[in-house]
């Protein structure tokens, strides 16, 4: 694949689908691509919409496809932010760092995260009950400091344990 931006990505990919007997086509490098120059969290509408916008010719269920081969081939992993829909972004396995989510339910910032004692506390709770980690994730649901400042609110909100849907 030479030395091109996201050959590594790329190459990881190509290999992936000859294994499964399956070829990198030309549809699936543009998506491919786009999805490996993309920095931030994205959606799959988001990523066609911007595709199009390009004048990339890429149909819908290419492009979902392509997003699940990706995912499979440990390229992306998809995220629930309890919006209906998937969003994506790059994994570590691949030179990214790992991190965790803070979500506002309001206006859907996402702030990613790291903090290295999460790190050893999901691996002592794996540990006492008999597990071992093969991957994790974290995600704070909440209300960020501008929306809550919107809100007016005067008292701080009281921590909730537990889930919760979201509905939007």
């Amino acid at each position: 694949m030479g030395s091109t931006p996201h050959a590594r990505e790329l190459g990881i990919l190509e290999e992936y689908l000859r294994r499964r007997g399956q070829k990198l086509t030309l549809q699936r490098a543009v998506v491919a691509r786009k999805v490996f120059g993309t920095a931030r969290h994205f959606s799959a509408e988001e990523l066609l919409e911007e595709l199009r916008r390009e004048s990339k010719k890429t149909s819908k269920a290419t492009l979902y496809r392509t997003l699940a081969l990706l995912e499979e081939a440990g390229l992306i992993t998809s995220i629930d932010f309890g919006r209906g829909f998937k969003f994506y972004e790059h994994t570590h396995a691949i030179g990214h760092e790992h991190h965790e989510h803070l979500v506002c339910i309001e206006c859907f910032k996402i702030v990613e995260f790291t903090n290295p004692e999460l790190e050893t506390f999901h691996e002592r709770i794996a540990r006492s009950h008999g597990f071992h980690v093969l991957s994790h994730t974290y995600k704070i649901f909440g209300v960020c400091a501008a929306c809550w400042r919107r809100r007016g609110e005067r008292e701080e909100p009281r921590p909730q344990t537990g889930t919760f849907p979201i509905t939007r």
